[in-house]
């Protein structure tokens, strides 16, 4: 059945758009939860990136009223206003407005966005083409674009932490997990009881999983059922132990992208 289904291109890219709908909306609802570390005395103002900045333009007093928390506020709240539409059609208009909102997000909270974050922005510009040279090619092109996006990004990952010691024998995967949880005690008491060698075989199977991705599209069923498995766990207990829900949904759309992609090139 789930064959069937994303054998068509515009059942894949439905539910492409429903996924990083559902990342986006995660990832703003987050940031309302969160608004007060973005304040003039929190954790994140805009202060500490404006500082950062070299750029004269981002020190404008138009930038302040933007980034500052009302303006942060607005434009999270904008954004989900529009993710409905996003979902059920392909307009333009909407499409460049999500992609303004989310890139200034991306820059308001840089100092804490992570990996989902950025491949959402590459997501709505490749919707974006897609619907403005969509009619000149295969509906296909652009499933077989999102498909190597993910890939590419997922072995430069892994090759990148296979040249460092600290990812292979797990220091940087339980510290970065212990760091996203650093007010929760059970947490702290649960990444001490754990093994080091637990986090050492993560690291290296997280690693591996990475590396090896780049064969997803040549893989035999069977095979790629297995891959896409170990990889919908891997992103679901990341998005869990390490609150990042827009991890688990992002991959969630890219996902029939590659199974689309295997059923045309094997």
């Amino acid at each position: 059945m789930i064959y069937n289904y994303f054998i068509s291109p515009e059942h894949v890219l439905l539910w492409f758009r429903l996924m990083i709908a559902l990342s986006l909306l995660t990832a703003s609802l987050q940031h309302l939860i969160n608004r007060f570390q973005f304040a003039e005395n929190g954790l994140l103002p805009w202060q500490i990136i404006k500082k950062k900045s070299a750029n004269r333009l981002f020190r404008s007093k138009f930038f302040d009223y933007v980034f500052n928390l009302k303006g942060f506020i607005w434009l999270n709240a904008i954004r989900i206003f529009l993710l409905p539409l996003l979902v059920y059609g392909d307009n333009i208009s909407v499409l460049i407005i999500l992609i303004i909102l989310s890139f200034g997000i991306y820059i308001r909270t840089k100092l804490m966005a992570n990996a989902a974050d950025q491949i959402n922005n590459v997501a709505l510009i490749g919707l974006l083409i897609n619907v403005i040279f969509g009619q000149y090619s295969s509906p296909s092109v652009i499933i077989f674009f999102f498909s190597a996006v993910l890939l590419i990004s997922y072995f430069t990952s892994g090759i990148l932490k296979f040249h460092e010691a600290k990812w292979q024998n797990g220091y940087y995967l339980k510290s970065i997990i212990a760091s996203r949880n650093g007010n929760s005690s059970f947490y702290l008491q649960l990444m001490e009881s754990i093994p080091a060698e637990i986090f050492k075989l993560s690291s290296k199977m997280t690693i591996g999983w990475q590396i090896t991705g780049v064969l997803i599209p040549f893989l035999p069923l069977p095979l790629l059922y297995l891959y896409l498995f170990i990889g919908l766990i891997f992103h679901v207990s990341t998005g869990i132990l390490m609150k990042l829900p827009n991890f688990i949904w992002t991959f969630l759309a890219f996902l029939p992208c590659l199974f689309y992609t295997n059923i045309h090139l094997t």
